[in-house]
């Protein structure tokens, strides 16, 4: 159980949100020092300005086998 409170606390404090983001995009995201838990509202330099709209991607209606298995 302590282990798993751990592990709770780690993954919020310590893992950002990469969901949709490139590689390039990442890295851009570290060099900002982006803190983990304000990850998912960060926009990249490339797509500011520019009607992206992150929160169309944030909900994500396909299931996750069939963006596995599907083009």
């Amino acid at each position: 159980m302590g282990c798993m409170v751990f592990a709770f606390f780690y993954v919020f404090f310590f893992v950002p949100e990469t969901k949709g983001l490139t590689l390039e995009e990442v890295s851009t995201m570290w060099e900002e020092n982006v803190l983990p838990w304000k990850s998912t509202s960060w926009v990249p330099p490339d797509r500011r300005g520019r009607g992206y709209d992150s929160e169309a991607l944030a909900h994500d209606d396909k299931p996750w086998y069939k963006a596995m298995f599907t083009k």
